[in-house]
C-alpha cells in the first residue's frame, strides 16, 4: 500500500483507522487518546522502525513533548510531567505523532518541542511545526464532527468551548485555534503576560480587516473599542 506524504494524507489516514477501529470495537468515537493507538499504529505501517514508548518526562518547562530515536531506530514520544493538563498532553503526543509519521525521514534526528511550537498554527514561524499542530487537530477534533459540532457557533461561549475540549480531550487553546480556522467570523484569541499580549491569532476574516496585536506592545489594561 502507498504510503502518504503529506501531513493531510497521514491525518487522513490515522483518522479513518481509529474511527474503524472504534467502530469494530462497539467504542465511542470520542475521545481519542494518542496513548492507546500510537505503538500499535506505527508497527503496522513502520515495523522497521516504530514508536516503542510513550511516557512523561520533566522537562521543567523547557519542552512540551519530544520525538526521540534510539540505536536501533525505534522511537519514543515523551511529553513533559510539569502539568497535569490530560488534554494538553493528548494534543501534545498527537503532535509528536505527527513529526513521526510525516516528518522523521527530513533527518533521522530528534524533535524537541516548546510551548511555543504547540501555539504555531501558521507556516510563519515553522512549517513543521505548524504541520504537525494541523495534524493533531484533525486526528483529535476530525473536521466533519467539529463542523457539525460548531454549527451553531454564532458568538461561542467559555462553556461551549470547554464542551468540546471535554469531547475531544484537547486543551482549550487547542480547540479555541481549530475554531479559529475554519470560522468566516471575525474573532481573535488573545493570551497575555503581566498585562502584555504574549502572542494572539486571529481568524482569517479579522485578518484581511487588517485588526492584529504585535506581542508585547498591546497592553490590555488600557481602553480598548476593538470589536473581535
Amino acid at each position: 500500500m502507498k504510503m502518504p506524504t503529506t501531513w493531510e494524507g497521514w491525518a487522513s489516514r490515522v483518522s479513518l483507522y481509529v474511527r474503524e477501529g472504534k467502530k469494530l470495537l462497539g467504542e465511542p468515537r470520542f475521545p481519542i487518546r494518542i496513548s492507546e493507538i500510537a505503538q500499535d499504529y506505527s508497527r503496522n505501517v513502520f515495523p522497521g522502525d516504530p514508536i516503542v514508548h510513550v511516557e512523561g518526562k520533566n522537562f521543567a518547562g523547557k519542552f512540551e513533548g519530544a520525538l526521540v530515536p534510539n540505536d536501533d531506530k525505534e522511537w519514543a514520544i515523551f511529553y513533559d510531567t510539569g502539568h497535569t493538563s490530560k488534554g494538553r498532553i493528548n494534543f501534545t503526543m498527537a503532535h509528536e505523532l505527527g513529526h513521526y509519521l510525516a516528518h522523521r525521514h527530513l533527518s533521522g534526528e530528534p524533535f524537541y518541542c516548546s510551548r511555543r511550537d504547540m501555539w504555531s498554527w501558521n507556516s510563519e514561524y515553522g512549517r513543521i511545526e505548524a504541520e504537525a499542530n494541523s495534524f493533531a487537530a484533525f486526528v483529535l477534533m476530525p473536521p466533519d464532527d467539529f463542523r457539525e459540532q460548531t454549527r451553531d457557533f454564532i458568538k461561542p461561549t467559555l462553556a461551549q468551548f470547554e464542551t468540546l475540549r471535554d469531547r475531544y480531550e484537547v486543551s482549550l487553546t487547542a480547540v479555541v485555534l481549530n475554531w479559529l480556522k475554519a470560522t468566516k467570523r471575525r474573532a481573535m484569541l488573545v493570551v497575555s503576560k503581566d498585562g502584555f499580549v504574549d502572542w494572539s491569532r486571529g481568524s482569517d476574516a479579522l485578518f484581511r480587516s487588517g485588526v492584529f496585536f504585535k506581542a508585547k506592545q498591546c497592553n490590555l489594561s488600557a481602553p480598548s473599542t476593538r470589536d473581535v
